[in-house]
């Protein structure tokens, strides 16, 4: 419940049989060392504990228990949430019935087994495989439910992603344009995996050609569309008329410069034709990344945090002027808009010398950041020194919310006072 935040969803089933089939192979192998010195006397809690071979089945059959909860408590609440009212009882009674009949089938193959000298090692091989042929059948049947969940579980590992104003998200309805900063090649990914609803992406047409981004593709459906194609908008505009929820990055590329690049005016012009409402996302963070286009410009790192903020669902205003005109005023508007959401997900509550501490912690106290006329320029290190200094010098002659008055050259004494 904690992990699926109470949601009703089976996209964890596919992995979760996987991860079975994998420990019940793994505790069939380590199990060789417990059969080859098994006698007639029982083992005390002591004894087990001395054996490194022991911890291991012990901890197989924990992870296999974990994971047959993963795999049975969201198909049962499938069951029992979205069977018709007037015939749930009858399906809960029939999957008991299956359940009992496997089972009696189990112990009789079981018996079987046992009957002509295999062993109990057999038995879990045997298991495993057909636990494996379950997990070839899920996969095929959820191939985006496995990749999802890998990815989802990759992400929440190495980025730590924070998602902010979930509740906004659900409060849509109806027709709804998703627009969205694009930060790198994470922010697909990102999207897909931590949004409830399956996606759309509008992508650009010579990334969709590229081979290594194809995996990251599988995890929605795309359709690639050049944003300064007018004739492209309509396929936008028809899938979100069908109900579809489509992302849009109306920059159009990834940026190069870590801030927004020029707003096209065809997310707009989508929304207002489609009659959908538009909810902005600002990706933080994600910029920083290996995966991003200015690693070159800025320190990198390769898992920094990210941070996404979902923004309420917006109803465009309706532009009255046509052609050049219309375009520039959903042009403008959206770059208002992004900005808003730039904003709201940015860290607008903290003080401006905790920006300066945050910014030295990630590009590093030794970064050159400011230079005056007399080209000694400053690092992060020197810079926050100087305002501890000057700081402790200019409190022995002020006190806590004086209004104090500079009158310095536009010198590094000024930024750093």
């Amino acid at each position: 419940n904690w992990i699926l935040r109470g949601k009703i969803t089976a996209q964890h089933v596919p992995l979760a049989v996987v991860l079975m089939s994998g420990l019940i192979f793994d505790f069939c192998y380590n199990s060789a060392h417990f059969v080859s010195s098994a006698s007639e006397q029982l083992l005390s809690l002591t004894d087990y504990l001395k054996t490194p071979a022991y911890w291991t089945l012990t901890a197989d059959l924990f992870l296999l228990a974990i994971c047959g909860g993963f795999y049975v408590v969201p198909l049962y609440t499938y069951l029992q949430k979205y069977s018709p009212a007037d015939f749930r009882s009858r399906s809960v009674a029939a999957n008991n019935i299956f359940n009992s009949f496997f089972m009696v089938i189990s112990s009789l193959a079981c018996m079987a087994i046992l009957a002509i000298g295999l062993g109990t090692r057999s038995i879990f091989f045997l298991l495993g495989c057909f636990n494996l042929l379950t997990a070839v059948y899920l996969c095929q049947l959820l191939p985006r439910n496995i990749i999802v969940s890998l990815v989802k579980w990759l992400l929440k590992i190495l980025f730590r992603p924070t998602i902010i104003g979930l509740e906004n998200y659900r409060k849509m309805s109806g027709n709804a344009l998703i627009i969205a900063n694009h930060t790198s090649l994470l922010d697909v990914p990102l999207l897909c995996c931590f949004l409830p609803d399956k996606l759309t992406f509008a992508i650009d047409p010579s990334m969709a050609e590229k081979s290594w981004l194809k995996p990251f593709l599988l995890l929605a459906e795309t359709f690639s569309v050049a944003p300064s194609n007018p004739f492209a908008t309509k396929k936008i505009i028809k899938k979100i008329s069908e109900g579809t929820r489509c992302v849009v990055f109306p920059e159009g590329r990834i940026t190069a410069t870590g801030s927004l690049m020029k707003i096209y005016s065809g997310p707009g012009v989508i929304a207002d034709k489609a009659n959908a409402v538009v909810v902005p996302i600002y990706i933080d963070g994600a910029h920083y990344s290996k995966f991003s286009y200015i690693k070159d410009k800025i320190k990198s790192k390769w898992f920094p945090k990210i941070t996404v903020t979902i923004l309420p669902p917006q109803q465009l205003p309706k532009c009255t002027e046509n052609g050049r005109k219309r375009h520039q005023f959903y042009s403008e508007y959206l770059y208002r808009l992004m900005t808003r959401a730039y904003v709201l997900g940015s860290r607008t509550e903290q003080t401006l010398f905790q920006s300066l501490l945050d910014a030295k912690s990630h590009h590093g106290g030794n970064t050159l950041i400011a230079e005056d006329i007399e080209r000694k320029p400053l690092n992060y290190k020197n810079f926050v020194l100087r305002s501890f200094l000057l700081g402790k010098k200019i409190t022995e002659f002020t006190h806590t919310g004086e209004v104090v008055g500079l009158m310095l050259p536009n010198t590094l004494a000024s930024a750093v006072t």
